[in-house]
């Protein structure tokens, strides 16, 4: 391992870790954005942009970056580095040192945090798992409604709806009930089923609809007599009536056709199957 001269010259005690993940995020004052026109080579943020900052903040070259793109910008964070609040974060009181022009840091997340990358679908429905869960997460499910948690609401709402224990619920749930046109319901059918799952904001469900250990993003129609197994409905989707998906992956805006049957199938963006059909 390469260690710059430079920075050791700065700091003279330096502890290496090896157990510490990148979580993804990154903040970046906006002269980084001129750095990035005059090098086309760099493509990866985390492989060759970040080791580069932190190389050239140790170099001749930072002056003049400084000089000709920081003094273009109007830049807070610039400022806030200089602050007292900084030392919050571990940011020592080297911070304050204005010698050096550019400045990279890291913030490392304390064990109790719960932090985690949802860089692939079967991450980001873990995510909602624990969330849901309330396991490695401070918040619990059946909260009050301050909390922006609207389950008990719905249940007292909706009386005949079952809300399992594991389940996050969106503001504004309008449940359909049977029409009593419609005439008497089918056998085993409840107005709503919800195990596991998590319900975004706005969601629409008609009668004897069944979820479980399933993701349903804000604004979600899903009519009548549906099935949801341990699947993924992006924003403004609907599923028409009498649908069954296990397994599955629904893009935003879809619209499925009614009695559609799917599992272990993803739908793209804005694909509109009744009008396919016809």
């Amino acid at each position: 391992m390469l260690v710059c001269v430079a920075l050791l010259r700065s700091f003279q005690n330096v502890t290496i870790h090896t157990k510490l993940r990148d979580a993804h995020l990154y903040l970046f004052a906006h002269w980084v954005l001129d750095l990035l026109e005059t090098k086309p080579s760099i493509s990866s943020i985390q492989s060759d942009l970040l080791p580069y900052l932190v190389k050239l903040q140790f170099t001749k070259s930072a002056k003049e970056w400084a000089d000709r793109s920081l003094s273009k910008y109007e830049q807070p964070a610039i400022v806030m580095s200089h602050t007292r609040e900084e030392t919050q974060y571990g940011i020592e009181d080297y911070a304050a040192n204005k010698r050096d022009p550019i400045r990279c840091y890291v913030y490392v997340a304390p064990e109790t945090l719960y932090c985690a990358r949802a860089n692939t679908v079967a991450a980001y429905t873990q995510i909602n798992r624990d969330f849901a869960a309330g396991t490695v997460y401070t918040y619990n499910p059946w909260t009050p409604l301050t909390a922006d948690n609207w389950v008990k609401k719905a249940q007292d709402q909706y009386p005949k709806a079952q809300f399992g224990d594991r389940c996050v619920v969106g503001e504004g749930l309008i449940i359909e009930e049977l029409a009593a046109s419609a005439g008497p319901a089918p056998k085993g059918a409840v107005l709503l089923s919800v195990k596991r799952s998590i319900i975004g904001k706005g969601c629409r469900f008609g009668p004897d609809v069944k979820i479980a250990d399933s993701i349903i993003m804000d604004g979600v129609v899903i009519e009548a007599g549906c099935t949801i197994q341990n699947s993924i409905i992006a924003t403004g989707s609907v599923i028409k009536a009498k649908s069954t998906l296990k397994d599955s992956r629904i893009g935003a805006h879809v619209v499925l056709a009614p009695g559609s049957d799917l599992k272990n199938e993803s739908i793209a963006s804005g694909t509109d199957e009744e009008e396919e059909e016809n």
